[in-house]
């Protein structure tokens, strides 16, 4: 009885443990991306003010 208690209590938290370090590993990436595009994007901006 302890046991499958213990079972029902751990196995959301479980689940929560392992969204939780998916979302750990999505953050940097995330992160890596946005400062790539608003990399990229601050180039094109600068190849357009130079043209003018």
């Amino acid at each position: 009885m302890i046991a499958t208690a213990a079972i029902l209590l751990a196995g959301p938290f479980m689940l929560g443990a392992a969204v939780f370090q998916k979302h750990l590993l999505l953050i940097p990436i995330g992160l890596m991306t946005l400062l790539a595009s608003a990399h990229l994007l601050g180039e094109r901006m600068r190849r357009r003010r130079r043209r003018d």
